[in-house]
């Protein structure tokens, strides 16, 4: 049985009132999305925070089970050597897969996940978790396209990057680079193509 405990006992509002920084994410409302062997459930993701890195006081977002693992397997690619907290199997029984009782399971322990990542004093301050609780679904989209090889050559991330600096914040767009240019290789190869775009800002 998931605890519904939370990694904050306190709302938003009370942390607020005492002025102590704060992180507060919300995993709600699970809905069925498609149908036959395209279903899957999406969920609305809410943070409400005041620390200075991130972009507004609150943000909602939706997120399905293969974001919940990109950005598990992004943090462990990133953080070597720090304990990543473990995702909720995905592979269920079919006929119980949609059921009410499996999806209400798996909404607090998606929920229970990435509160646990929040409150690590290293983990929060991830540009990764910032994507994930900020990006719109075209960057996330794109950011689990990157893990079937669609991306390989560095006119590849430049043409990506110029295109979402036209419809994203340069912000977004920034942590985006850092989530893909893991590579120094990568990175040299192209950085003298990027500074032109947005100096000063990645």
């Amino acid at each position: 049985m998931i605890s519904p405990e939370r990694s904050s006992s306190q709302s938003p509002r009370s942390q607020a009132v005492a002025g102590a920084p704060f992180l507060w994410i919300s995993v709600m409302d699970p809905v069925k999305m498609g149908t036959g062997v395209q279903a899957y459930i999406s969920y609305r993701v809410i943070t409400k925070t005041n620390l200075p890195e991130f972009e507004g006081p609150e943000k909602i977002v939706i997120r399905r089970y293969s974001d919940f693992e990109w950005l598990h397997d992004r943090l462990a690619e990133r953080y070597k050597g720090v304990f990543i907290p473990p995702l909720p199997e995905k592979n269920a029984v079919e006929k119980f897969r949609f059921s009410k009782e499996f999806i209400e399971l798996r909404r607090q322990a998606l929920d229970l996940f990435v509160n646990r990542i929040a409150s690590h004093p290293e983990l929060k301050q991830s540009d990764v978790l910032r994507t994930f609780l900020q990006a719109d679904e075209e960057i996330m989209d794109r950011a689990r396209s990157y893990e079937t090889g669609i991306f390989k050559k560095p006119s590849d991330f430049l043409q990506m990057f110029k295109v979402l600096s036209l419809v994203s914040p340069v912000r977004h767009s920034c942590y985006f680079l850092n989530i893909f240019l893991s590579s120094y290789k990568i990175r040299t190869s192209i950085i003298s193509c990027i500074a032109p775009i947005h100096p000063g800002h990645c």
